[in-house]
């Protein structure tokens, strides 16, 4: 899984010089889809918050209600420009299966004006994480 996210953001580099905002700068939220790749697996639905600053820069919140409990953390996150762009985030996590600082990359893309949608590759104390989150900003 690491390889192939990785492998998909060395590709969407090729789409960069498409210099637009990756995501508009104010408050967004929106809702995703994740999992835990633990014993025993969890995924489920889940909410996101955040804010993105014009720099690239922003801090994002996030809550996944799986089948065995929850999991969820705080970030900060850089976005690259571009109408496809890169994602990368660090923070805290906590949840019955992973828990502790950690970080991610991913890959997103520019929907629209406000819509934008992302998926991500998390590690967090021994256990992987991955999302695909759709986010509107307002």
């Amino acid at each position: 899984m690491k390889y192939k996210t990785l492998t998909a953001c060395a590709m969407a580099t090729m789409f960069l010089p498409a210099l637009s905002v990756a995501k508009p700068d104010g408050f967004y939220a929106g809702i995703h889809a994740g999992g835990i790749d633990s014993t025993p697996s969890a995924s489920g639905p889940g909410i996101n918050l955040g804010y993105q600053g014009t720099s690239g820069w922003g801090v994002h919140g996030e809550y996944t209600n799986d089948n065995i409990g929850g999991f969820g953390g705080v970030f900060a996150t850089y976005r690259t420009a571009g109408t496809v762009y890169l994602l990368f985030k660090g923070g805290a996590v906590g949840g019955r299966y992973a828990s502790g600082l950690g970080g991610g990359v991913g890959l997103g893309v520019n929907l629209g004006d406000s819509l934008n949608l992302e998926t991500d590759a998390n590690s967090y104390g021994g256990e992987n994480t991955g999302n695909l989150r759709l986010s509107y900003s307002f």
